[in-house]
């Protein structure tokens, strides 16, 4: 059986907590400031509106518990399963969540300036309209649902977004690298000098995208969709860009260099100045494309980087 509010805050004072079971509990309101707890069954329990700032929490059980409008600011979780858990209109700021359970979580109007998620379960997640500055990193985020959101200063790194739904948002001084965003939908995006690097974009969707001086470099694109995409001083060097459809894409001054690009579709395209050094344009379509002062190999160049040392000059052969 929980224990009621008194008896709970009584204990608190006696210092760290640990192995209760508070499932369902009525905790509406209280101040939880800087608890240290470990191995908490919060199960259902209404925690809304509490204050949980600077808490340190372990190993604690949350599924389908009421934080809406909780304080949980500079607070500390690590293997702490939030399933189903309504978090919405919480704060979140500054928070550190380690190894934690986020799927399904309601978090709609919720505040998460400078919040860190690592290995944390994030599918089924549900944001708020404005994301970051924040730190994702090594998580799961697969089918995600962030539909004209707002992202400001997000650094991801290495974590699956694979078939997430990010659509019409704006991004601004934000990274996905290294990341599964294997048929993303990332159509009608504004993200100017966004980073992409390394990151596996297969089939992925990028129509109407504005994504003027993006890096691409090393990313993978195959059969991915880049339909009327604005892609002007794009970096898309060492790209595997098989079957990449850039029909009517704004390209000029972008950088190929290296890419692969067979079987890409550049009709009607605009390749003003496009840099297309060592790369790869077998069976490339460019029916109707600008290619006005198109850059292409430079052999002094290609000759210096293909250059090998004669065996007889190795330290070994001396």
């Amino acid at each position: 059986m929980s224990l009621s509010a008194e008896q709970l805050l009584a204990l608190i004072e006696q210092g760290p907590i640990r192995d209760l079971d508070l499932s369902g509990g009525q905790y509406s309101g209280l101040k939880f400031v800087g608890l240290r707890a470990d191995g908490l069954n919060l199960r259902g329990a209404d925690l809304s509106a509490c204050d949980l700032s600077d808490a340190v929490l372990v190993d604690c059980q949350f599924q389908g518990a009421r934080l809406s409008g909780a304080a949980l600011s500079r607070a500390h979780f690590e293997r702490c399963d939030f399933s189903g858990a309504d978090l919405s209109a919480a704060s979140l700021d500054d928070g550190w969540w380690l190894q934690c359970n986020l799927s399904q979580v309601q978090a709609s109007q919720a505040l998460m300036h400078g919040v860190t998620w690592q290995h944390c379960d994030l599918r089924g997640l549900r944001l708020p309209e404005q994301i970051g500055p924040a730190l994702w990193m090594d998580c799961e985020a697969a089918g995600l649902q962030a539909v004209a959101a707002q992202w400001f200063q997000v650094q991801v790194r290495r974590t699956s977004l694979a078939h997430a739904h990010l659509a019409q948002g704006r991004f601004e001084q934000c990274a996905f690298e290294h990341c599964d965003l294997e048929r993303a939908d990332l159509s009608q995006i504004v993200a100017p000098f966004l980073s992409l690097a390394y990151s596996t974009l297969d089939g992925a969707c990028l129509d109407g995208a504005r994504l003027e001086g993006a890096i691409f470099n090393y990313a993978r694109l195959p059969q991915a969709s880049a339909r009327g995409a604005h892609l002007a001083q794009a970096r898309l060097g060492h790209t595997h860009a098989q079957g990449l459809c850039l029909s009517g894409a704004c390209l000029e001054y972008a950088d190929v260099s290296y890419a692969r690009l067979q079987g890409a579709d550049l009709s009607s395209a605009q390749a003003k100045g496009m840099r297309v050094h060592g790369a790869d344009l077998h069976q490339v379509c460019w029916d109707g494309c600008d290619k006005q002062d198109l850059q292409g190999d430079d052999i002094p160049r290609l000759q210096a980087e293909r250059w090998c040392a004669d065996a007889r000059w190795t330290l070994s052969a001396l």
